[in-house]
């Protein structure tokens, strides 16, 4: 939304889109949302090579929704395999018992 309303005011201020310049090659916006504190210095003993993650509130609440996604399909296929499982243990049972000669359900003596 705020592209589309940026256009229209370069349009309508008609600023030449050779005048815009670009960021340079490599630039990282800063996250959007407010920040989380910065992290302290690195230790000596840790590695200088990582690069340091900065992420915002709102980048954090998206990964979270996500995993809690996640955990909620992988849960529901779980109960889904567990339900099939047992159906197949209830038929297999069942399938069992039809040529039992105690079998109260059929009517034959117990």
């Amino acid at each position: 939304m705020a592209l589309r309303a940026s256009l229209a005011h370069i349009r309508a201020a008609r600023i030449s889109p050779a005048v815009l310049t670009a960021p340079p090659a490599g630039f990282v916006p800063p996250p959007q949302g407010v920040g989380l504190p910065a992290p302290p210095a690195p230790a000596p003993s840790e590695d200088p090579g990582v690069k340091e993650q900065t992420r915002g509130l709102l980048e954090e609440r998206i990964e979270r929704d996500a995993w809690h996604g996640i955990l909620d399909a992988l849960t529901r296929l779980r109960d889904a395999r567990r339900a099939e499982a047992a159906e197949r243990e209830i038929a297999v049972m069942g399938e069992a018992s039809i040529g039992d000669d105690d079998d109260i359900f059929m009517g034959a003596p117990g």
